[in-house]
This record gives C-alpha cells, sequence and structure tokens, in this order.
C-alpha cells in the first residue's frame, strides 16, 4: 500500500512536471488595441548548458496596426570571437543576443521594438521593418545579454515554475509607429 502511494505521487510529480513543460512559453501582455504589444518568453535554464545552440520560444500574435502578426523569439549565444556563430550557450558563459523574428507577411509600417532579460533594463527601443527583414536585434554594442545572471531572478510572471525547475525571462515589446 505504502508503495503505491509513492507510485501515485510520483505520477502526480510527473504529470505536474509534463503540465509545466506545456504552459512553459510565452505570456501576452498587451490587449489588441493596446498601442505597445508586450510578450513575455520563459527559457528553460537547461539550454544554457550542455550543446544547446539556440531557445525558440512557441509562436504568438502581436496585433500591429490593425493586424494580428506572428513572431517567435530567438536566443542565440554570443559568438566567439572570430568564429561566428555556431558555439553553446555552455561555451559562451551563458550571454546570448536576442531576436524578434516574424512569421507572417508583416506590416510595412515602422515599429519601434525594445528588449529586456528578467530585471535588466529595457534596452532599445530600435526602429524596424517587418516588411523588409523578418529578423529583428538590438545593433550590435547593445546586443549581449547575460542570460545567467536572470536565472530565478526577480519576476513577475503569472505562472512561476515548479521549485526545482529553473528559468530566466525574456521580453519584446512591439509599438507601431503612427505617421
Amino acid at each position: 500500500e505504502e508503495e503505491e502511494e509513492e507510485q501515485q505521487e510520483q505520477q502526480q510529480r510527473q504529470q505536474h512536471h509534463a503540465q509545466w513543460e506545456v504552459r512553459f512559453g510565452v505570456w501576452l501582455l498587451s490587449q489588441p488595441g493596446d498601442a505597445a504589444q508586450h510578450a513575455r518568453v520563459c527559457i528553460d535554464a537547461r539550454r544554457l548548458r550542455g550543446n544547446h545552440r539556440s531557445a525558440t520560444s512557441p509562436a504568438f500574435m502581436l496585433h500591429m496596426g490593425g493586424e494580428a502578426v506572428r513572431f517567435v523569439m530567438l536566443a542565440l549565444p554570443v559568438p566567439a570571437a572570430g568564429l561566428g556563430p555556431g558555439r553553446s550557450f555552455e561555451a559562451a558563459g551563458g550571454m546570448g543576443i536576442l531576436h524578434l523574428k516574424c512569421l507572417d507577411r508583416a506590416v510595412a509600417r515602422p515599429v519601434q521594438v525594445r528588449f529586456r532579460v528578467g530585471s535588466q533594463p529595457w534596452r532599445g527601443p530600435v526602429e524596424h521593418i517587418f516588411a523588409d527583414r523578418a529578423l529583428c536585434k538590438l545593433p550590435e554594442e547593445e546586443e549581449k545579454w547575460d542570460f545567467q545572471s536572470a536565472v530565478d531572478g526577480p519576476s513577475d510572471a503569472p505562472i512561476l515554475p515548479p521549485q526545482h525547475m529553473k528559468a530566466f525571462t525574456v521580453e519584446v515589446e512591439v509599438v507601431v509607429r503612427h505617421e
């Protein structure tokens, strides 16, 4: 009987972990009519160890100029000096860069994009036109983030990971510029 209870508890922990994995991802922090569109992505800190070379969020929708447009956030390790991309997060010491990638036919109007990791200050804005280029990132002098220092740092995420899970958040804000 004791063994049976232990098995049930283990199954419940596994189910809780599986449910977390499904929810582990994106929170939209704005409404369709809001001028500034916000999304926060929670990334499993295990991506910063081993040979992981990227972390990609699930697709999410931001409303730009009256249209719902699909995006993903990409976190990539800082390239090694002179070696280019392809280095792992572990080899980069948990340092990385962020990209916002548009997956749909994009709005041709210029937008302003800002990024934030954990409780680190916002960076940007950078002006971007997604119809010209699907990937948006910060200028080179602003693009490096310390993901490792944001692991389990202060967060106002609506759903927190189970105690055994380590995570960090990245956030993006997109504002359509009205001409």
